[in-house]
């Protein structure tokens, strides 16, 4: 397995055999073990990119409330990308990953998000979800197209952030 590293709000593992389910599960154990392999040590739960636990970091951060992940095979099914993209970064040095706490009981002990439930059984709070309006489309009102307004604004925020990265020069490839 090869892993991509990236300063963005995403990450991509390259793998290589057939099995789909094989390799979507071994990305997601690559980047949750990394915080075994390199723990975070911080009483606060901060991030710090000399830990190497980017992955981890990811899937951990306690404001992310959407996920989306991709997975193209290439090379007849031998290799694989693998590839997910959240809505909050988690690697900005020296901030929180989480806030470490007790488990929740109730809805009231869930304070970061307003109108989240209790899930009970994990001790964990859900995130009420914001629906997503994808039939309207005032941006583009003469276009027949499929994409709503809402998609558009993503698409385009998604845009000028790897724009800005650009820009600006940020980069952290481990192959370089």
């Amino acid at each position: 397995m090869f892993v991509l590293y990236w300063k963005s709000y995403r990450f991509d593992v390259i793998l290589h055999g057939k099995n789909i389910t094989q390799h979507i599960d071994g990305a997601m154990r690559s980047w949750w073990t990394e915080y075994k392999k390199y723990g975070n040590t911080d009483p606060k739960n901060r991030y710090f990119s000399r830990l190497q636990y980017y992955g981890w970091a990811n899937m951990a951060k306690g404001k992310s409330t959407r996920i989306g992940c991709s997975y193209s095979s290439c090379d007849g099914q031998q290799r694989a990308l693998f590839s997910c993209i959240y809505n909050e970064r988690a690697h900005c040095e020296n901030q929180p990953i989480y806030e470490a706490g007790k488990p929740c009981e109730i809805d009231d002990d869930c304070t970061t998000f307003p109108r989240s439930k209790c899930i009970q059984s994990l001790g964990l709070c859900q995130v009420s979800s914001k629906l997503i309006d994808r039939e309207t489309n005032t941006m583009c009102a003469g276009l027949n197209t499929t994409m709503s307004d809402d998609t558009r604004i993503f698409a385009l925020d998604q845009h000028n952030f790897y724009r800005q990265i650009i820009n600006f020069f940020q980069w952290n490839c481990h192959l370089d």
